[in-house]
């Protein structure tokens, strides 16, 4: 994870560890021992029903996790007064730690952890090192930082002491991520926000060598999440007209509020039929979580079974859908009945119609403009290779990368004499097209070909004003266009050029129609300067493109007062 920054740190925010050297300070070490033990809680929150654990740079089992979780940025520092490090992937921390120079009007490195807005933290462990020198009429801190409403508790290290807040000059170990010194935890409480920071409070802050320091080898965060999930419609062969035999097929669907849809069961007459999570759901809906909103808001799943093993008669569907705080909610129950044909049908679905046939799509990958049709092409035969005319072909289509991942039926096609036919898919977006051959019409297919046709799309940003003086604020907006229903809600990382590289400063997810926006505002240059942004779409699980860069666009600040 990068550092995002919220001041004119954009230029060169730097990144890499901290090498300290560790002053001594014995009665500030005895004090701190002392009051860890009386404020200092070594119970790691185990979260239940109605809550769920966010882990990040290490799990529950020390094995490296993502940090996705915590943004590190810095408050009124410039890019050269701080070290930030995110070195968790080989063993080390996600921190931040002060240069051996005086910093300007209260510096400070933050790391945020990324509540979803309305969130709540109930509990959380962090194994942390603090460090804040002992100096006098210092006032550097490094601190773990509650906050509710509008207020804020702080806890850890501080050059002058003041119980029970600042007690220490050092806590835990800056060799021995697993030091139980380090470990930091609290339950039963109800926050808005969590946050560890270090620097200065002071204007200016004094020089010191070594500054300040935080580290982060773990932190296991539990989010409440008392909203269980909500079952939406139930398709599948199961809810059609008449009986089924065979094969059948039950769709089962549900939204979620909290951490997300985890999980879908399904019961057959009161017996364990099939279990797993929504159909294309993320790596991270698995724990232990690595992001706040780990699973998606809805999805649906979709259950086979052979009617053959069973009675005939009518049966029962129910189940369970579960989030990730393992809060449930029942559905159903759905009755169907199934039937034995009296007699086995020849197959009657083209000429010849075959029990087994090959169903063949000319490319996997049809790219098309977002305003024209995609055409995609195939063909049928027998496993002989003869072709099989006048067959009717079932086409479903599901929108890829939409925040609603719905499928729905196209209009069949049928095979020309040459068992060649064609599928015509319009639209922004992009779209998984299936195409089925079932040999009897109306039939359980027995053989599918997929193909993804998927339009073009751009990413524009534009900026305004162009140019400002020093505190001015400049509006971005731009737009992902040809996306379709995947515009809204993806992830665009804003970014500028610092030390002559492409840097992340900033994420914002578009709105509909596929529209952003952005501001910044200009506090701190000291001389003219021209600023280069542009807007990125990362290709990442799920997202059907390739990734996607904005023109350069440039700023021009006028830094005289």
């Amino acid at each position: 994870m990068g550092p995002s920054v919220g001041n004119e740190s954009i230029g060169d925010s730097p990144t890499g560890s901290a090498h300290l050297r560790l002053a001594a300070c014995g009665f500030w070490a005895a004090v701190a021992a002392l009051v860890a033990l009386a404020f200092a809680p070594s119970v790691t929150p185990v979260a239940t029903a109605g809550e769920y654990t966010v882990w990040s740079c290490r799990g529950p089992e020390g094995s490296p996790v993502s940090t996705e979780a915590w943004r590190l940025r810095v408050r009124n520092a410039s890019p050269v007064d701080f070290n930030l490090s995110d070195n968790c992937g080989s063993g080390g921390w996600l921190g931040a730690a002060s240069v051996d120079t005086g910093l300007g009007n209260q510096a400070q490195a933050w790391a945020t952890f990324d509540l979803p807005r309305g969130g709540e933290i109930t509990g959380y462990s962090v194994w942390r090192y603090l460090w804040a020198p002992a100096i006098l009429g210092g006032s550097y801190l490094s601190v773990v930082r509650e906050t509710v409403g509008g207020t804020t508790d702080d806890d850890g290290c501080a050059s002058s002491l003041a119980l029970p807040n600042y007690y220490c000059s050092a806590s835990g170990s800056p060799t021995d991520p697993d030091d139980p010194a380090g470990e930091h935890a609290r339950t039963g409480i109800s926050l808005d926000g969590l946050d560890l920071l270090t620097g200065c409070t002071t204007n200016p802050c004094p020089a010191n060598s070594p500054g300040s320091e935080f580290r982060i080898y773990r932190a296991a965060v539990d989010i409440a999440d008392n909203a269980s999930p909500t079952p939406g419609p139930i398709g599948g062969t199961v809810v059609g007209p008449g009986s089924v035999n065979g094969r059948a097929s039950i769709t089962v669907s549900g939204t979620d509020q909290g951490g997300g849809l985890r999980l879908i069961d399904l019961q057959i007459d009161g017996a364990p039929a099939g279990s797993g999570p929504p159909d294309g759901a993320p790596a991270t809906c698995q724990p232990p979580y690595p992001i706040p909103q780990p699973c998606p808001r809805g999805g649906a799943r979709t259950f086979t079974f052979d009617t053959d093993a069973m009675s005939e008669g009518e049966h029962v569907a129910a189940g369970t859908l579960t989030d990730a705080a393992g809060n449930s909610t029942t559905w159903g129950p759905v009755s169907f009945t199934v039937a034995r044909p009296v007699v086995t049908p020849l197959p009657d679905n083209g000429n010849p119609a075959t029990a087994s046939a090959r169903l063949t799509l000319d490319r996997s990958l049809v790219p098309h403009r977002a305003g024209r049709r995609a055409a995609i092409r195939g063909r049928l035969t027998t496993t002989a290779g003869a072709p099989i005319a006048g067959a009717r072909l079932t086409v479903d289509l599901v929108e890829l990368a939409s925040q609603a991942r719905a499928g729905r039926a196209l209009a069949p096609v049928r095979t020309r004499a040459d068992g060649r036919f064609r599928v015509n898919v319009g639209g922004a977006g992009a779209k998984q097209v299936t195409v089925s051959y079932a040999p009897l019409t109306g039939g359980v297919p027995v053989t599918s070909a997929t193909a993804m046709a998927r339009a073009r799309i751009t990413l524009r940003l534009k900026r305004r004003p162009a140019r400002v003086r020093r505190g001015g604020t400049v509006r971005f907006t731009g737009r992902l266009a040809g996306g379709g229903a995947a515009a809204r809600g993806a992830n665009v990382e804003i970014q500028a050029i610092v030390s002559g590289r492409w840097r992340a400063i900033d994420n914002v997810r578009t709105r509909r129609g596929g529209k952003l926006r952005w501001t910044y505002r200009f506090r701190y240059v000291e001389r003219d300067a021209l600023f280069s942004f542009r807007a990125v779409v990362r290709r990442t699980l799920g997202w059907p493109w390739p990734t996607l860069k904005s023109k350069r666009i440039k700023v021009r600040v006028d830094g005289r007062p």
